[in-house]
């Protein structure tokens, strides 16, 4: 193989690295992005025991749980009659 026949195939062997690379760097962020769970903060107030939403007892859930949960119909079927 010649010098100039080798070093051609060295900057296609170049160029296909840089290539396949930014397609893989681009792949990767669009897998990515939007990934991370925003969460929400909450604890338990029952009226009968106050002591029971204390600072070391606090809890999380990602924040579309929560807004689920929030937004379901009542479970209690005498709530929903008129």
């Amino acid at each position: 193989m010649s010098l100039d026949k080798f070093r051609k195939q060295e900057h296609w062997s170049t160029g296909a690295v840089l290539v396949l690379g930014t397609i893989g760097i681009f792949t990767l962020g669009g897998a990515l992005y939007d990934r991370q769970t925003m969460l929400i903060e909450y604890c338990f107030k029952p009226s009968n025991d106050p002591q029971f939403c204390t600072s070391d007892k606090r809890y999380i859930m990602p924040v579309h749980e929560f807004e689920k949960l929030v937004n379901a119909p009542a479970s209690n079927p005498k709530s929903q009659i008129e």
